[in-house]
């Protein structure tokens, strides 16, 4: 199935496709084998229910999931493919040589902006994140916000103070491809000193100077 739609995630919730999900039993496996493959000359992910069910950005200038919550939320999204998010336009702070801060707007995250949040992502396809106007900053594929001293949505009305403190980001068995960014190509962050869980993650593109 085609999702043509921006979703935003604001509660602790778990979302699944049919690569995961029983629905014989209404049960959600634990892990997925030979999910992807070495095909030709590169790899590519090789289950079709992660490959056909999309959930595709390109309608609205945003990123394609929003992960945003009024509490410390620590959803799930397990076996999608996420295209053709432009990233979220956000304040983001940076100190000047004087000491003082000033604010730029930045998009930053095009397939996912996760903010304050702890979200558990396995077996997505992240791919084809892409800002060609505005260009997007950092974390073309992901960009998770752990402090509020990073950036704050350029729409809010009211102030954020909430702490949203994790030791780590679980962010195992994704598949990350054609994503572009200035910074980060598929992954961005500032402040967080916790773990970043790649394990059995693929990627086109690890260091992108080379």
């Amino acid at each position: 199935a085609l999702y043509d739609e921006n979703i935003v995630i604001d509660k602790s919730i778990t979302l699944t496709s049919l690569a995961l999900f029983d629905t014989t039993t209404n049960t959600i496996a634990e892990s997925l084998d030979n999910w992807y493959d070495w095909i030709t000359d590169q790899y590519m992910v090789t289950n079709e229910l992660i490959n056909n069910t999309i959930i595709d950005g390109s309608g609205t200038d945003s990123s394609t999931v929003i992960i945003h919550g009024e509490d410390c939320i620590e959803p799930v999204m397990l076996g999608f493919t996420i295209q053709d998010g432009s990233g979220t336009l956000m304040d983001r702070f940076y100190v000047n040589a004087d000491g003082e801060t000033d604010t730029l707007q930045q998009y930053i995250g095009g397939g996912i902006l996760s903010y304050l949040a702890n979200p558990i992502l396995h077996y997505n396809k992240i791919q084809n994140n892409i800002n060609t106007a505005d260009n997007i900053k950092s974390g073309s594929a992901i960009y998770a916000v752990s402090s509020d001293e990073d950036c704050d949505f350029s729409s809010r009305l009211t102030e954020n103070n909430r702490d949203c403190s994790n030791d780590a980001f679980d962010f195992r068995f994704n598949f990350f491809e054609n994503n572009t960014s200035s910074l980060g190509r598929h992954l961005g962050n500032r402040y967080f000193d916790g773990e970043f869980n790649l394990s059995n993650c693929v990627f086109d593109y690890w260091n992108c100077q080379d």
